[in-house]
Parts: C-alpha cells; sequence; structure tokens
C-alpha cells in the first residue's frame, strides 16, 4: 500500500507554519536539499525543496514534477508537504499571496514565495512581523515572478540574508554553472543579497540569521 503524505493547503495570503518547535537549536543549521530533474544542475521543473529543521522535522515545499511520488528514495521521512497554487492576473504575476513563512527550532525564520506576485503583505507582514531572513523566490515569468519583479521583492520588501531561486521554468545552469543569458543570471545581478542557486541533490545549510554555512 503507497504512503500518502500529509498535504496543506496553499495559504490564502502569507502563513506562519511551525516545523513542529520542540527543545530550541539556536546553534544549528535548517539543511535545505532541492530535488530537480538532474543531479547537479538547475532545470525547468526544479522547484521541490526538502527543508530538515534541526528537531528532525521535514517540510517537502512545492513537489512539482520532479518528485516521483511518495516513493522517491531521495524523499526520507516527510512530515509536511506544502503547496502553492498559481493565481494568474493580467501578466500572469499579480494573483493572490500563496506564499508561506516557516520558522524553525533554530531560529531561522524562511518565506518561501510560492507563485505569488508583488504584494504589500511581502514588506508589513512577510519583512515587518515576521522578519525572514531566508527567501525562496520565483523568477520564472507566465505564472509568477519574472527575475526583475522578484528581484524588487528581495531588495525593496523582504530584504533577507540571503535567497534561493526557485522556478525559472528554464535551463539555469550547464555543468553545474549558471547559463549565460539566462533568468537565474539577470536574477542574481540585479539582486544584492547572496544568491544560491538549487542544484539537485547539492544540501546547503543555514543558520538563524538566513545565512549559508555549507553546500552553497
Amino acid at each position: 500500500m503507497r504512503r500518502r503524505l500529509p498535504i496543506l493547503a496553499h495559504a490564502i495570503a502569507t502563513a506562519a507554519l511551525a516545523a513542529t518547535l520542540a527543545v530550541p537549536a539556536l546553534a544549528q543549521t535548517v539543511k535545505v536539499t532541492p530535488l530537480g530533474g538532474i543531479d547537479g544542475e538547475f532545470c525547468p521543473q526544479d522547484r521541490a525543496l526538502v527543508f530538515e529543521d534541526p528537531n528532525g522535522t521535514r517540510v517537502l515545499d512545492d513537489p512539482g514534477r520532479t518528485v516521483a511520488g511518495a516513493d522517491d528514495p531521495r524523499l526520507g521521512k516527510i512530515d509536511i508537504v506544502l503547496v502553492s497554487l498559481k493565481e494568474a492576473g493580467i501578466a500572469g504575476d499579480v494573483g493572490l499571496a500563496t506564499g508561506y513563512v516557516l520558522r524553525f527550532s533554530n531560529g531561522l525564520v524562511a518565506y518561501l514565495s510560492g507563485d505569488t506576485g508583488i504584494t504589500a503583505d511581502q514588506d508589513l507582514v512577510v519583512r515587518g512581523h515576521y522578519g525572514a531572513k531566508l527567501a525562496v523566490m520565483n523568477i520564472g515569468d507566465g505564472f509568477t515572478t519574472g527575475p526583475m519583479e522578484a528581484a524588487y521583492v528581495i531588495n525593496d520588501l523582504v530584504k533577507p540574508a540571503s535567497v534561493i531561486a526557485s522556478h525559472a521554468n528554464e535551463v539555469g545552469t550547464v555543468g553545474g554553472k549558471v547559463r549565460p543569458g539566462s533568468k537565474t543570471e539577470a536574477f542574481i545581478k540585479a539582486v544584492r543579497a547572496p544568491v544560491h542557486v538549487p542544484l539537485s541533490g547539492r544540501t546547503m545549510e543555514f543558520d538563524a540569521n538566513g545565512r549559508c554555512t555549507a553546500g552553497c
């Protein structure tokens, strides 16, 4: 019998999700592992990320088309699945907010943009109230922000310490290196904070202040 994973519906706005906080783990890091289509690359359909809290809770964000169901051997134990839904507007990137805010047991607060356009909540709620230090930002255009809109969200609204590019809808890397002329490159050049490219299978680690301490 196939094991079914628990699924949380998309947030009406930005939602705060506590990753089953137990004993604070202030000196430890949150591990983030991309699950893409090709190991070591950032490909058009890549958006799935596994967040592992220091207390062992594991969150799968946006499985997309690169996770082969609940039996994908890369998943391991998953406690929570987050899904964001598309809300297309005039240009495809002005829909309602569908993101999440996660607070981990080491104190790190992460914003997962989902298919969210530019909204005042990214300043007022995500930065002002929750103080997100790490952002996962969709950059692919179409049903989400393009690289310049995403850069504005990061530079002027959320203002995190670090960013993970996501949902690029393109070949973002070749041989593990950012492809010249890509949306991924344009986003990296436009953003003032460090941008980390989610290469499939390469685990990154982030401290409470949103700084990458390993794997980036």
